[in-house]
Order: C-alpha cells, then sequence, then structure tokens
C-alpha cells in the first residue's frame, strides 16, 4: 500500500546538514513536504482507503513537493499550473482506477521533467525506475491493490531522491557529452541483451545554430525540450512532459523534421551509455554517447573498445541534421 512509502519518512532526521545551502523558503516547504508525507502514513496506516481516499493523500502530498520546488525556481510557470492540477485533485478525487492511473502518471510525470541534476548514477537509476512503473500504469488495467503497489514503488524512489539530494536534484544542469559511431559491423547483442529498448520518435519545431525546440515520445511518454547551446558540447535544457493531446497538437510543426530510433541505456562503470539505433532514412546508423559531470571527467574517459569514431563537434551527427 501506499502507506508503506509514507511510513519511510519517519526514519530521517530533519538536521541542519540536510539543509545546508536551501533558502528560508525552501526550507520550510521541505521539512512540510516530509511532514506531510509521515501525515499521510499515518491516516493510511488502517488500510481501510478506497480510491478516493488514496487520491487525496497523494495530492496533498504533491501539492508539499511542488510548492519546495517552486521556492526553488520561482521562475517556472509550468509550476503554479501543476500545483492547481494538484488542488483541483484534491477536492475532487477521481471514483474510478483509470482516471487514478492517468492522474498518477501525470504528477510523476511532472515531477521527473523538473529534474535537472542526472550527474549521479543512482538519480539516473531512480528516474529510470520511476519511468518503467509510469510506463506499466499507463498500459495496464489494475486493481486498486496492484496499482498502490506501484505507486509505493514510485513514492518510495521520489522519497529517496528529495532525501539525498534537496534542492541540489532541481538545479538546471549543463550537458557534457561526447558521441562515438559503431561501426555497422559491431555485433551489439551481447552488449544489449537484457537491457530494456526504448522507442523514440522525435520532431524539431525550430533548429537553429544554437537553439531547438522540439518534441518527442518515448515509450508513449511525451516531452517538450527547447535547448540552448553555449559552446561546443555543452547545452542548456529544458524538458517537461506534456499530455498525448498537446504532443498530437505540436507534431504536425515537425514535418520533415523527424527522426526515428530505438534507445538503449547501458552501465558503464559509473556513467551510462545510450545507444542509438536509427530507423527511416537513417537506418543502419548506430551512435553511442556518454554524459559526464564536468569537463575533466569527459577528458579522462577511457573509451571503450567496442565505440568507433568520436564524433561528438561534427554536424552531420547531431540529431537537427539527421532530422532534416
Amino acid at each position: 500500500m501506499i502507506y508503506d512509502v509514507f511510513a519511510g519518512a519517519t526514519k530521517y532526521d530533519m538536521n541542519d546538514s540536510m539543509l545546508t545551502g536551501q533558502n528560508e523558503s525552501a526550507e520550510r516547504y521541505f521539512k512540510r513536504s516530509l511532514s506531510l508525507l509521515n501525515s499521510c502514513a499515518s491516516n493510511l496506516r488502517n488500510g481501510k482507503q478506497d480510491i478516493g481516499v488514496s487520491a487525496y493523500y497523494f495530492s496533498l502530498a504533491f501539492y508539499e513537493v511542488f510548492s519546495y520546488i517552486k521556492s526553488i525556481h520561482s521562475y517556472d510557470d509550468t509550476l503554479e499550473m501543476i500545483l492547481n492540477e494538484t488542488q483541483r485533485l484534491r477536492l475532487s478525487p477521481p471514483n474510478n482506477i483509470a482516471d487514478l492511473s492517468e492522474k498518477t502518471a501525470t504528477f510523476i510525470g511532472h515531477f521527473v521533467s523538473k529534474i535537472s541534476n542526472t550527474s549521479e548514477l543512482s538519480i539516473r537509476k531512480s528516474i529510470q525506475s520511476i519511468t518503467n512503473e509510469i510506463e506499466a500504469i499507463l498500459s495496464n488495467k489494475e486493481s486498486l491493490e496492484l496499482l498502490n503497489t506501484r505507486i509505493s514503488t514510485i513514492l518510495d524512489e521520489v522519497e529517496d531522491l528529495l532525501i539525498s539530494q534537496g534542492e541540489a536534484l532541481f538545479i538546471r544542469r549543463v550537458e557534457i557529452e561526447r558521441k562515438f559511431l559503431i561501426s555497422r559491423d559491431q555485433d551489439l547483442s551481447k552488449i544489449i541483451i537484457g537491457q530494456k529498448s526504448l522507442k523514440i520518435i522525435q520532431g524539431y519545431i525550430t533548429i537553429s545554430n544554437d537553439f531547438e525546440e522540439r518534441v518527442r515520445s518515448i515509450n508513449n511518454i511525451y516531452f517538450h525540450t527547447t535547448k540552448k547551446t553555449l559552446t561546443s558540447g555543452y547545452r542548456d535544457e529544458t524538458e517537461k512532459t506534456i499530455s498525448k493531446e498537446q504532443f498530437d497538437v505540436l507534431w504536425p510543426k515537425t514535418v520533415n523534421h523527424r527522426i526515428y530510433k530505438t534507445r538503449y541505456r547501458i552501465p558503464l562503470d559509473k556513467l551510462i551509455a545510450e545507444i542509438d539505433i536509427y530507423e527511416g532514412e537513417n537506418e543502419g546508423l548506430k551512435v553511442v554517447e556518454v554524459e559526464f559531470t564536468s569537463e575533466d571527467s569527459a577528458n579522462k574517459f577511457k573509451v571503450p573498445a567496442w565505440f568507433g569514431t568520436e564524433v561528438t563537434n561534427e554536424k552531420r551527427y547531431k540529431n537537427q541534421s539527421l532530422a532534416k
């Protein structure tokens, strides 16, 4: 049950070191968010909740979570919209599992979209776990008990992310990446075996030398992204989840600027290698990309033998070029 996740909040000691560097407003929301998790656990402990009660406590907790994020990024206009959505869910809980599943996926998707710092492997693993559960919730017709179990798994990851990272989780990141070709003759079967695939369709609304706006679907979860290039290999990125309806409105604007690919995320020591195998007009192209936390770590990276020629700075291998 959801209670199992909320109950875990009781084990944390809210000491000063946890809140180092947070401003007074963020600290207040941070404490209140975790306190509310504990409060929700107490109310759910009897196990008598129905769909409406589950939705009520879920929305109540996430109202505080998004209030915390807003206290860090007050310039983000989308957070006001999300906060209003959580309020509506709290005041008018759904009366069927399908609606609760959709709302759960929406709010968790909003939360994931606000995570800007993916520098640590533990963060990336949590995000992947959350994404997997969202996909299952959206694709399966499940009992309330199983839905609550999935929500428990998600909230457990959310809880750990908030406790371990605090406001650092939502600091906008600058990308430092290196990209390599993979030979057409390279057998990837042993490398990708057992790894989950992600089907990606991606279209560009705006493409320029230093700015791009795109929409994409990853296993039927939808995103709107803008990226501004700072220097070679560095990009300032803002990404948010959108509904299928919003995606369907924007997708026609990407005509003649689309790519189709399958992605595999491969653990590589303390890093993640993302293998993209392209389809459609780019069929046969295979690339691998690795993201780093600093320029120094990027320069010291020991390239695996199965990587091919580096093409980090070659414009023709950027997704914008491949989409033209």
